[in-house]
């Protein structure tokens, strides 16, 4: 597995994989991640590439977390299939349903894992999940969260190979016997002495869910790029 993330500068992108990714993550600010032409650009960057993601209230690359900003993670796997799906939501009562739709449409005898991003306002996250896990094949790890949209709470967007869009819920799905997952999450408060501070939420998800961005790396990274890339997604060659 080869992965590369960068910020995407000047309307540039940075990447080298090109052909050979299957996957790509865009996680933004929200007026950034509707920018005219983005998804066609990041399409002719990564002509086989899935591309998935959502707008965010602060972004992540590395050590590194950011405001403002657009984020491309793009992975080449040498052997796991990955494949998306799309459902809109119209009101709050559909996100049982919604998930229904989504696992029954990612399943398959190798599915490895699914990774969800949501809606961030019109969308009840306890009811999607149950609809989810309801309809996976038995024991199918789970992960994802809902879109953000800094700190207003206005609009969010989730997009799957085409423009981002409002009301709609998307995944992933991992196939293939060679991939392992490993996920965590961390919340609570950081100690400060300034009495009159108080710790602001960044965000509402990724695979650690500190903030909307997964982190990726393979099991034969440096340390150094282990700790660019910390999530815990791998593929044996």
């Amino acid at each position: 597995m080869k992965t590369e993330q960068y910020i995407i500068t000047n309307g540039l992108l940075q990447g080298t994989l090109g052909e050979q990714a299957n996957l790509v993550l865009l996680f933004g600010a929200t007026k950034r991640i509707k920018e005219k032409g983005l998804i066609d650009m990041i399409r002719a960057a990564y002509p086989n590439a899935c591309i998935f993601g959502c707008s965010t209230a602060g972004e992540i690359m590395g050590t590194q977390v950011l405001d403002n900003s657009l984020i491309v993670t793009a992975v080449s796997f040498s052997s796991t299939r990955v494949r998306g799906a799309m459902v809109k939501v119209t009101s709050i009562e559909d996100s049982y349903k919604a998930g229904s739709e989504l696992a029954i449409s990612l399943a398959a005898d190798d599915l490895k894992h699914v990774f969800v991003l949501s809606e961030g306002l019109n969308i009840n996250g306890s009811e999607l999940v149950r609809g989810l896990t309801k309809n996976l094949p038995l024991g199918t790890p789970l992960t994802g969260g809902l879109s953000g949209d800094g700190d207003r709470f206005q609009e969010t967007y989730v997009l799957l190979n085409n423009e981002p869009t409002r009301d709609a819920v998307g995944a992933i799905g991992f196939y293939g016997s060679k991939l392992q997952v490993g996920y965590g999450s961390f919340g609570g408060w950081t100690h400060s002495d300034r009495s009159d501070l108080l710790p602001a939420p960044r965000e509402t998800f990724s695979m650690n869910l500190t903030v909307n961005q997964p982190w990726l790396c393979t099991s034969n990274t440096s340390e150094s790029t282990q700790r660019a890339f910390p999530p815990r997604v791998s593929s044996s060659p």
